[in-house]
């Protein structure tokens, strides 16, 4: 059974290696998709804080805020853009929106 998923997998990486040998233009997509891959968590984190409803009313989505959320009011992101803490006390006074129960907790994991 083991000599056959090795066989599997070798004929898999030989189709792959010849369609990627055969054209420049898959080579490219697949570099581009990989790129796109790399920054889709923190794409992720970031839809997901709007998500929340928190920031919404509160600028993030106006010509206010960056599309970084790690500039925005209240997030911590550590070095690599992913959000590390969230504090809403600054918007106290704000009458902010929301609920915890929106708040996407799966979406962070570097959340502390």
């Amino acid at each position: 059974m083991a000599a056959a998923s090795s066989v599997s997998r070798l004929v898999v990486i030989i189709i792959l290696i010849n369609v990627g040998a055969k054209s420049d233009t898959t080579i490219s997509v697949t570099a581009s998709a990989a790129a796109g891959l790399l920054s889709s968590p923190i794409q992720l984190e970031r839809k997901a804080l709007l998500g929340t409803g928190w920031w919404v009313n509160n600028g993030a989505t106006s010509g206010n805020y960056t599309s970084n959320h790690c500039k925005w009011t209240g997030i911590s992101c550590n070095s690599a853009g992913s959000v590390t803490g969230v504090s809403l006390l600054l918007y106290e006074n704000d009458n902010i929106k929301g609920e915890l129960g929106r708040f996407n907790f799966s979406c962070f994991p570097n959340l502390k």
